[in-house]
């Protein structure tokens, strides 16, 4: 997981344009995991709707592909 701060978010929101500064949170994990992931998200997260995407990975150094399989066991126990 990566938490990059001090970003600035600009959006539309019910029907007016916000302007907030955010922190970005970007979560690795499989993709068997991935609903388990946004769940948890969306319960623990303060917006009415947290900005949840999923960008997948086609390729990518094996050694870390493999680590990130190895580290994503599922279930909050393992944060």
């Amino acid at each position: 997981m990566n938490v990059v701060p001090m970003i600035h978010s600009v959006y539309r929101w019910k029907g007016k344009i916000s302007s907030e500064t955010e922190q970005l949170l970007l979560i690795k994990t499989t993709q068997a995991l991935l609903e388990d992931v946004k769940k948890t998200v969306k319960e623990l997260h303060s917006y009415e709707l947290p900005e949840i995407v999923s960008v997948s990975v086609d390729d990518g150094d094996k050694n870390a592909l493999a680590w990130i399989a190895s580290v994503v066991k599922g279930g909050r126990e393992n944060y």
